[in-house]
């Protein structure tokens, strides 16, 4: 599979943030989420184990055959470069989301039903950085402490 990354960097706030997006066709769409502990820790080799999405481990999301899905457990393991490079595999147990096309929240929570979906990819990534505003609290893309950043 082919991917596009993204890597999220704000200044101030320590964890970076990768999504990588991956397309199989024209109605399905991976994306994987990863944190990092800072900036330095973002480049090289990582491999962790996905879990339920915002529980602090890698998670992945994906829309197949016009369903979404979230992860409950799996792996990613992958290589970031600083020429720009990613690459990697990975697998995921996935749960339907259980209120598909409605409005309505939903609890993540685990289930007994799930899909299995695994792949490589390999692709490009890209750095998002936002600086603070000179004197305010919002940020903006680019600035001094972007400028400044090394791979």
């Amino acid at each position: 599979m082919g991917a596009k990354a993204q890597l999220n960097v704000q200044e101030g706030v320590r964890s970076v943030h990768l999504s990588i997006t991956g397309a199989d066709g024209a109605q399905d769409l991976v994306i994987l989420d990863l944190e990092f502990d800072g900036i330095e820790s973002s480049l090289g080799a990582h491999q962790g184990e996905v879990g339920l999405p915002y529980t602090g481990v890698y998670s992945v999301s994906a829309s197949l055959e016009g369903r979404p899905y979230h992860s409950q457990a799996g792996y990613i393991d992958m290589s970031l470069a600083a020429d720009g490079s990613i690459e990697g595999t990975f697998s995921a147990d996935l749960v339907e989301d259980p209120t598909a096309g409605t409005e309505q929240p939903f609890e993540i929570l685990p289930s007994a039903e799930v899909r299995g979906l695994s792949g490589q990819f390999m692709g490009q990534w890209q750095l998002r950085c936002q600086s603070r505003l000179p004197g305010h609290r919002s940020f903006m893309l680019g600035g001094d402490y972007c400028d400044s950043l090394e791979f």
